[in-house]
């Protein structure tokens, strides 16, 4: 039986803090192998160290027990330190084999490195420093963004080699010199050049965990360390431990046990060029267009959920979309108010500048290279702060006030700030317990082209913001990022995922406005990493931009929309086109009393192709849901429904209310009387009763009127008259 960690823990109330370490991480290991021999002999695996582990310190009552939890309690001791800590265990002390505290702190020992061998069993971990001697502090925020390691390839003692030699799947911590302690990566990618010179290389890295600490690394200096003068330096297999309890804990509250989750969570990264580095082999660009109702959104929205979306996400998965989705559309001070409660309460600005909500809220924003971001954060604190603060004298005061400082510029949440942020509150709460509604990873963003839509909302623009620090809410701009350059930004970061822009409707919009300069890139050979690669000077933020080959532009488009003009020919040749057309299969066997629905929606699409052109078809999705309701009267009552809401409206368009088209669609020139949908309403004499007798006018050349028989959708006959008089 698997060793159970809950189980472990309940019946040690009294372990210490090392000990339920070492507990975790050795039940997790041992899985459920059969625990080693007493002394641990040499060639025992790891796993049955751990299990052997997990024995003994279940067991304190008992002599073996007593010494091997002393023994992890004190991993620096020796055993003679053993012998005079534990005099009551030192029977047998002239035994040729030892005494038994000897025997027993030893095979602990080895348990332990076995078990610490074993459970690093998480890819090598290095420390990777982008310090501000190499780096600006505008590279490091483009290099983040879009999850790039770069080192010079000559870097010393070794370790530009190192940096190149380094395993795919390989983890790290990312610090900026021991300014902050950035995140926790895996490579995903070779090395390959990079465009900040020669010489100069870039590997593609995901991002296990953000750091949960903004404030520089002050502990025990070590080789690996971000105090230690290192650019790429491994943390040595017997480090590790002291890495979980230096810096993995407090920076990212995570152990070995953890991270080593994460990384196997991650494993699938195991491609060796960038050709590999995506679930596929080639972007794809592609338009699926069809009439109204045949399932265009629905094919799309399928297969979202098969290729784009992920239902068993890693914790740092779903934090990264959580911050995404509901923390970087917050505004400013909604972002201190997260990043302050998540700090413990308060923080100096330079914390909250370089906080992850922050850096999210501004990247959303457009200014991670601000050079007034600080300045912003002041505005937005000040203009929020309490009205009975004695260390603010800032004039403007906005609602609600839910901010203060103390005398040494350390800013905390004051005033209701419970009652007015408990939104706010709620979203950090479940950012910190790893809870996301539904725990999906959804790696697509969906747009509706319309006439308005332009450039601005799908690239990037100026957009019209409220100015936090200003009274009466007066109006500023900024650079705001699109909705597709904001995916791929996203994509960048994870290169082992294929990511997609869906744009339904796609034909609405002025692709000319819209895609601008893009038009060139989304091609195939154009993207990052392709033959003929190409990029960009955005006009808005002048920051170079190319489209990553990870990212799918899939779009619908309405064949049926008379009001808009051919698809742009340069769009046209850079997707791939998949009809969709009225499909009766998923109306076969589809009744509604004697009513055959599929030889119905048949027959009226064969007279709408000869009249108009099956462009203007009507789709099966009209009736898909008769299905759903019960046969008998309900269903009767539904089908008269669409006929009358639905399929009458959409024939009228199709038409030009040219209701004798209308009446040869629905056969209503073949049926008898009373079964008739669309009656001549003008009797004899008509003319003279509206013009008087003078008229002068032919009777022949004037349009006749026509109305609907609301009884004819009262009878059966009316709707199977329809394909009848087909056969």
């Amino acid at each position: 039986m698997p060793v159970s960690v809950e189980r472990v823990k309940g019946d040690m109330d009294e372990a210490s803090e090392r000990i339920r370490t070492m507990l975790e991480r050795a039940s997790w290991l041992a899985g459920s192998s059969p625990p080693a021999d007493d002394h641990v002999p040499s060639g025992t695996t790891p796993e049955a160290a751990a299990a052997k582990l997990v024995r003994r310190l279940q067991t304190p009552t008992t002599s073996s027990g007593r010494i091997w939890r002393w023994a992890v309690e004190n991993p620096r001791a020796s055993v003679e330190d053993a012998r005079r800590a534990l005099p009551d265990e030192n029977g047998g002390i002239n035994r040729p084999e030892g005494s038994q505290v000897q025997q027993e702190f030893h095979a602990c020992r080895r348990a332990q490195r076995l078990v610490q061998g074993g459970a690093t069993a998480l890819p090598p971990l290095w420390k990777l420093s982008h310090g501000s001697a190499d780096f600006s502090g505008l590279e490091r925020e483009q290099y983040l963004q879009r999850g790039l390691a770069v080192m010079h390839a000559n870097t010393g003692k070794g370790q530009g080699e190192a940096f190149v030699e380094a395993p795919l799947g390989s983890v790290f911590f990312l610090c900026h010199g021991n300014e902050r302690i950035v995140l926790l990566g895996q490579f995903t990618s070779a090395a390959e050049p990079c465009a900040k010179g020669e010489g100069w290389l870039q590997r593609h890295y995901r991002v296990l965990q953000p750091a949960i600490r903004q404030d520089s690394y002050s502990a025990e200096r070590r080789g690996w360390t971000p105090n230690y003068n290192s650019t790429f330096k491994q943390v040595p297999a017997a480090e590790l431990t002291d890495c979980e309890g230096l810096l993995l804990a407090p920076f990212f509250g995570l152990g070995l046990v953890g991270l080593a989750e994460l990384a196997k969570g991650n494993a699938n990264v195991t491609m060796t060029s960038n050709d590999q580095q995506v679930a596929g082999t080639a972007p794809l660009n592609r338009i699926y267009y069809g009439p109204p109702g045949t399932g265009k959104t629905w094919r799309v929205s399928r297969l979202l959920k098969e290729r784009f979306t992920q239902s068993q996400a890693s914790a740092a998965e779903l934090r990264e979309q959580l911050i995404a989705e509901r923390i970087a559309p917050l505004t400013r001070w909604e972002g201190l108010v997260a990043a302050l409660y998540q700090l413990g309460g308060s923080a100096s600005v330079t914390a909250l500048a370089e906080h992850p909500f922050i850096t999210a809220i501004a990247a959303a924003k457009g200014q991670s290279q601000s050079r007034n971001a600080r300045q912003y954060l002041w505005g937005a604190l000040q203009a929020h702060t309490v009205d009975d603060s004695i260390t603010v004298k800032f004039g403007r005061r906005n609602a609600p006030g839910v901010f203060d400082k103390d005398e040494n510029s350390i800013w905390h949440l004051a005033g209701d700030w419970h009652e007015s942020c408990a939104d706010i509150i709620d979203t950090v709460d479940a950012l910190q317990a790893g809870r996301v509604a539904g725990e999906e990873i959804q790696r697509y963003s969906f747009v509706t082209f319309h006439q308005s839509y332009g450039y601005e909302e799908f690239v990037e623009g100026l957009r019209p913001m409220l100015d936090e620090e200003a009274e009466g809410g007066q109006v500023r701009y900024e650079i705001r990022p699109g909705a597709f350059k904001k995916l791929c930004e996203r994509a960048r970061r994870e290169p082992q995922h294929r990511f997609a822009m869906v744009i339904d409707e796609i034909n609405r919009g002025n692709i000319s406005k819209i895609f601008g300069e893009l038009i060139t890139l989304i091609e195939a050979d154009k993207r990052e990493g392709a033959a003929n690669a190409l990029s960009v000077l955005l006009p808005y933020s002048g920051e170079p931009f190319s489209v990553p080959r990870n990212v799918d532009i899939i779009g619908t488009m309405n064949t049926a929309d008379r009001s808009l003009a051919l698809l742009d020919t340069a769009l046209r040749r850079r997707f791939e086109f998949v009809p969709v057309p009225p499909d009766l299969a998923p109306l076969q066997d589809l009744r509604v009393g004697e009513i055959d629905v599929a030889r119905m929606l048949a027959a009226i699409n064969r007279r709408i192709e000869s009249l108009y052109d099956r462009d203007h078809a009507i789709g099966h999705a009209f009736f898909t849901g008769l299905r759903d309701v019960a046969e008998g009267p309900a269903r009767f009552a539904a089908l008269k429904a669409v006929f009358r809401s639905r399929i009458l409206p959409l024939l009228e368009e199709y038409f030009f209310e040219d209701w004798n088209k209308i009446r040869l669609i629905l056969a209503d020139n073949q049926k008898p009387e009373g079964v008739r949908f669309v009656v001549q309403a003008d009797a004899d004499g008509a003319l003279e009763q509206l013009f008087g007798d003078d008229h002068g006018l032919d009777e022949h050349g004037v349009n006749p009127r026509h109305e609907l028989d609301m009884q004819a959708f009262e009878r059966p006959e009316s709707y199977v008259c329809i394909y009848s008089t087909l056969a």
